[in-house]
């Protein structure tokens, strides 16, 4: 079998263990595993503050009055972004990599 015969099966090899999902990496060697909710969490928070923050400015320095959204008066932003700081958090916790709760 020639060198480039070789190369190819293990390219096929490796290419076959990936779709069974048999390649593991360093990190799920050793036994750490980080749930993509934990990710979620973070974009949440991120998000979350983004939101609030922009909404707060707004609401110091608010647009005339002929471009605001209806409803303008209920500051819907920092709600929501309240929401998303506070859930996401709550991801964080839960799904943090350090904590065995699951």
């Amino acid at each position: 079998m020639s060198q480039e015969q070789t190369q190819d099966l293990e390219t096929m090899h490796i290419a076959s263990d990936l779709v069974e999902g048999e390649v593991h990496s360093e990190v799920a060697e050793k036994g750490i595993r980080i749930s993509i909710w934990f990710f979620i969490g973070l974009i949440l928070v991120v998000y979350g503050v983004l939101i609030t923050a922009y909404s707060i400015y707004q609401w110091q320095v608010p647009p005339p009055a002929e471009e605001r959204v209806y409803l303008f008066e209920y500051h819907a932003g920092i709600w929501w972004g309240i929401l998303m700081f506070v859930w996401g958090g709550i991801y964080l916790y839960y799904f943090s990599p350090k904590n065995n709760k699951r």
